[in-house]
């Protein structure tokens, strides 16, 4: 680790026997302040929910195209990648980047804050008092109801890991758990 992000870093080109030796490129990095945005983000996403401007699939819960097209508009600062980081190429695991827009849905689904009605997501109970609190109390309540919850798995959305379905991976509140484990020991 270090104090200060550098400006670029070099691009990891896999190396082959028949290729000539490539000169990497070097790769902007950005820095994303994601705490402050996320005690905005948090109570407009509760909004939209209780406007029934979130839908998802009735059998997965994940969000719709329309749903992540609806919701990132209202991500400040925008998603982590911008539209010209896109790949043009479908099969590309770069071609969706949009993981705030994907996430805010699943995060108030796995915390109990919505509910789930004909393809729509509306404010539980519990999401109707997480209106009228701080926003930093629901995340906390959402952070921790995340760690437990096995509702959804972060891995599903990586086409690129080959395997998933025969691999024997560790139970997804576990992996949870030791991330948020490893968080706890980050300074803040």
């Amino acid at each position: 680790s270090s104090d200060e992000l550098p400006a670029t870093v070099a691009e990891q080109i896999p190396s082959s026997p028949s290729s000539e030796e490539e000169k990497p490129e070097p790769i902007e990095l950005r820095k994303r302040s994601t705490a402050p945005v996320a005690l905005s983000e948090f109570s407009t996403m509760l909004r939209l929910a209780e406007s029934g401007k979130i839908r998802v699939s009735d059998k997965t819960r994940k969000p719709s195209q329309a749903t992540i097209e609806a919701v990132a508009p209202f991500l400040l600062e925008g998603d982590f990648f911008q539209p010209e980081d896109r790949s043009e190429y479908p099969e590309d695991p770069g071609s969706d980047l949009s993981m705030r827009a994907f996430a805010w849905p699943c995060i108030l689904q796995a915390a109990g804050l919505v509910s789930l009605s004909g393809g729509k997501l509306g404010l539980s109970p519990a999401g109707r008092k997480a209106v009228s609190q701080p926003p930093h109390e629901g995340i906390r309540a959402a952070w921790n109801k995340w760690i437990g919850t096995s509702l959804f798995d972060e891995f599903e959305r990586i086409d690129a890991i080959k395997g998933k379905q025969s691999a024997r991976l560790s139970a997804v509140a576990d992996r949870r758990r030791a991330v948020s484990g490893a968080l706890d020991e980050c300074p803040p």
